[in-house]
């Protein structure tokens, strides 16, 4: 996917950020990592399905029963707890998998914890799951601590409570003494209904649109990179107030042509193959100006601060104003184009002309030839 993204050449620009909105300076590139985990997790909707009463569920619910059905969605497990419980059972371990790698960056409050399946709660270095525990309504770290005096319960407390039996003792003080130290610190600070965080869980079973609220939980989820185009463009504009989503966004309201936002998003990301970047890659054998032959190519030299291209601005905006359509240009004008928040349709065909002459500038560049003003009218009017 990314050789024919790139042409099979090296990738120009991080795959962290392809993969993001429009407006984040992405291109919502797919990432087949996700999106596999993604497809693996919706089965999980369909496994605990009411209305899906398939003969197939039997088999799943009565494994994942063993170990807490639903609940077990809500541990922390890892992939030594996974391979190991369920070492042999394929399918239910994919899954298991691809949904401990949608919700790594899930952050539960301590006292929301599951206590079961928990990679930080372990007996003898291994999980522990007490289903009649479970059944009778222990599963959270809250259900253990008593907030009134700020302690965990006693056993003999949660025998009368959730009427347990003298022999788990045993499984208590195990369970007690597995518990982090930093945790028992921490969970009498916490409120016992702190926890205003929706789980992921239960994100799931109420959307409509399965796959894709899993795939862009992940996609939100990853750190977000410094775009460095950005930050050039503003120390080159001498401004840092851009509004940078309307600036990406305008790329897809502008034109619905393909080889016009290919060209807009490159130029944004400062990577249009100038002289000055084809010398530095051992393509061309100088970086001076084509059209002027004096200047170094750069991208504002090219496409602003060269005479010809002057001349050639100058000429478009004589012929707009005479049709009564003016348009203040000057560089961040031509770069980034006019903001356009609310899609005013003469903004967007303000956007569209001054596009479609980069773009033509560009193309001239590449077929050596100088762009003239009353070709690139002729050319205009065919696009649009």
């Amino acid at each position: 996917m990314y050789a024919f993204l790139w042409d099979s050449k090296p990738d120009k620009i991080s795959r962290k950020q392809l993969i993001r909105q429009y407006g984040e300076g992405g291109l919502k590139m797919i990432d087949i990592n996700y999106y596999i985990n993604s497809l693996k997790c919706s089965w999980i909707k369909r496994i605990f399905d009411e209305n899906n009463n398939g003969q197939w569920k039997i088999i799943y619910t009565h494994v994942l029963g063993k170990y807490g059905g639903k609940l077990l969605f809500e541990c922390e497990l890892n992939q030594n707890i996974i391979k190991y419980q369920f070492n042999k059972k394929t399918f239910i371990k994919d899954i298991l998998l691809a949904w401990t790698d949608i919700r790594k960056k899930e952050s539960i409050p301590i006292c929301k914890q599951v206590i079961w399946n928990n990679k930080n709660i372990l007996v003898g270095n291994k999980a522990i799951f007490y289903k009649e525990w479970s059944d009778k309504g222990i599963n959270y770290i809250e259900d253990l601590f008593d907030y009134r005096i700020n302690q965990f319960h006693s056993f003999q407390y949660l025998k009368e409570l959730y009427d347990l039996s003298n022999r788990e003792v045993m499984h208590y003080n195990q369970l007690l003494s597995s518990i982090p130290s930093q945790w028992k610190k921490c969970v009498s600070k916490e409120q016992i209904n702190n926890n205003t965080q929706t789980r992921l869980i239960n994100t799931l079973f109420k959307t409509k649109q399965t796959n894709k609220t899993l795939y862009d939980h992940q996609v939100n989820d990853e750190d977000k990179c410094d775009i460095k185009a950005q930050s050039k463009w503003e120390k080159e504009l001498e401004d840092s107030e851009i509004n940078w989503k309307n600036t990406y966004q305008n790329i897809f309201k502008t034109t619905i042509d393909t080889k016009h936002r290919n060209f807009q998003y490159k130029y944004l990301m400062r990577i249009i193959p100038t002289n000055k970047l084809l010398l530095k890659y051992k393509i061309k054998a100088s970086s001076i100006c084509d059209f002027c032959g004096t200047n170094v190519e750069e991208i504002r030299h090219l496409f602003w601060e060269c005479a010809h291209i002057q001349h050639f601005w100058s000429n478009i905006a004589n012929y707009l104003k005479s049709v009564n359509f003016s348009i203040e240009l000057n560089y961040k004008t031509i770069s980034l184009g006019l903001e356009n928040k609310n899609n005013h349709n003469n903004i967007l065909a303000k956007n569209f002309i001054i596009l479609s002459a980069k773009y033509f500038i560009f193309k001239k560049k590449c077929l050596n030839e100088l762009p003239i003003a009353n070709n690139f009218i002729s050319y205009l009017k065919k696009q649009i």
